[in-house]
């Protein structure tokens, strides 16, 4: 079950291990993350590196031909 000490350590933990500044946990877009993962009801689908990859290719040639427009 959620606590907000086992919050804190696998936000450590995460934070160690992906080598991520400290401020990262005050960056508005994690918090808007945790924030939409904490209505999930089943648990939460973190997508695959091959998925987001290609989102974010879809996401760039998307803004890159409204930019070229």
């Amino acid at each position: 079950p959620y606590s907000n000490a086992l919050f804190r350590e696998a936000a450590i933990e995460w934070l160690i291990a992906t080598d991520q500044l400290i401020q990262a946990l005050d960056h508005p877009h994690f918090k808007r993350m945790i924030d939409i993962a904490a209505c999930a009801t089943k648990g939460v689908k973190i997508p695959t590196c091959k998925a987001t990859h290609k989102h974010i290719i879809k996401l760039f040639k998307k803004k890159t031909l409204i930019t070229c427009a």
